[in-house]
């Protein structure tokens, strides 16, 4: 039976509405407007290399989050986990995501790059070989995807194992007992990819541990 406002309880916000307390970033790519985090490049301003606002208030081991984002069309972005408090380039794993949609459902690794297919279960062993199961049609999936418009997101760390799922479909899991490509804790941060301008947004960020 599910409880009226249990995931209020269970869930908490990392993100107060109002301003980025909490979070730390450099060089002011990212701001709050009417309650939402916005990353932004410009012409004036142009992202060069990807930076990151980093939710530097607590280290993370297991935990899950869900979170909505909005992109504009050519826009590159998506949720690093268990990284490094590191403001410029990318380290760790990330939950990937852009404007046309390729990407989103998608688990990458800057070492390893689309690890994670959107239809498959990955399973790495402590060499690197990777085991892939398909569960799904991956172009199929992309469908769930909606073009400048708010989408959900939710991923789940727990031990050596991240699931994604995008609009309350699961798309993607990658196991890694690698402690250098997959740290036992560390943070989350949101990316803005270097590039031509670009918006990416992101709202209701909670979590559970």
């Amino acid at each position: 039976m599910v409880v009226p406002g249990a995931e209020s309880v269970l869930f908490r916000p990392i993100f107060n509405g109002r301003d980025l307390s909490g979070w730390s970033q450099q060089d002011g790519y990212f701001s709050v407007r009417d309650g939402v985090i916005v990353g932004e490049s410009t012409a004036n301003h142009l992202c060069k290399p990807n930076h990151h606002l980093v939710y530097t208030a607590e280290e993370l081991s297991d935990f899950e989050l869900r979170a909505e984002f909005r992109l504009s069309k050519g826009s590159n972005s998506g949720i690093q986990l268990r990284c490094a408090a590191q403001f410029i380039g990318d380290n760790g794993y990330q939950a990937d995501m852009n404007g046309g949609g390729n990407y989103v459902g998608f688990l990458y690794h800057p070492k390893q790059h689309l690890v994670g297919e959107r239809g498959a279960d990955v399973v790495i062993d402590e060499a690197g070989k990777k085991q892939v199961t398909r569960f799904a049609d991956g172009k199929e999936l992309q469908k769930l995807y909606r073009t400048e418009q708010w989408n959900d997101i939710r991923v789940k760390v727990e031990g050596r194992k991240i699931t994604v799922w995008i609009n309350g479909v699961r798309t993607t899991s990658v196991e890694d007992p690698r402690a250098e490509f997959f740290p036992a804790k560390g943070h989350i941060a949101l990316q803005l990819h270097q590039g031509p301008p670009m918006t990416v947004e992101f709202r209701n960020l909670r979590l559970r541990r």
